[in-house]
């Protein structure tokens, strides 16, 4: 009602949670990011859970996400732990465990949570299909280097290649061609 995007009020009620933190404070983040584009939110994200460890309060912080790649940072930051509430899929329905367990999943169940929340089947069966195609556009890391392609295209190349007899040159003119083409495929929304 203030005109204000639900975005920009997460944003802000993220801004006021970190500049009134004190040592006796107890943070809950859930699903920071989420009300942009991904690239954004993710980025967001891992900013806000880098910064909170940081704080020199040292705040509890529980920081609740569903970009399982946010996982990695326990890996480069020690005082993060990753924790996952236990959920088993049985015959199709998804029975919540109520058990927190150290760990991450790498699995998303949200088909299966807006079926069981009375989304029409027609919807749930079309997302299902839609989850398996959007699965083979997949960023795809090679080295350093994440291509937004079409996972199978890059698998389909990459199996093709004997690298051991590939020469700098040819390894180069490969990432020219395939820089090339996502440049071509490009259409300013990247």
């Amino acid at each position: 009602h203030k005109g204000l995007s639900t975005f920009m009020v997460e944003m802000t009620e993220t801004a006021k949670i970190l500049r009134q933190v004190t040592s006796q404070s107890l943070i809950i983040f859930d699903e920071i990011g989420r009300g942009t584009g991904m690239g954004d939110g993710m980025s967001l994200a891992q900013a806000i859970a880098e910064y909170s460890v940081q704080i020199p309060e040292h705040p509890f912080v529980f920081f609740a996400t569903h970009y399982h790649e946010l996982s990695e940072l326990s890996r480069e930051i020690p005082e993060i732990v990753n924790c996952v509430f236990l959920v088993k899929l049985h015959r199709g329905k998804l029975i919540f465990l109520h058990t927190l367990e150290k760990g991450s999943s790498q699995q998303s169940f949200g088909i299966e949570v807006a079926e069981q929340a009375g989304l029409p089947p027609t919807v749930t069966t079309r997302a299902r299909k839609l989850r398996k195609d959007f699965s083979r556009f997949a960023p795809v890391k090679v080295g350093e280097l994440e291509v937004s392609y079409s996972t199978d295209t890059v698998s389909d190349r990459l199996k093709e290649l004997e690298l051991v007899q590939l020469s700098p040159k040819a390894a180069l003119d490969l990432l020219y061609e395939w820089q090339g083409s996502l440049k071509e495929g490009s259409d300013g929304r990247n």
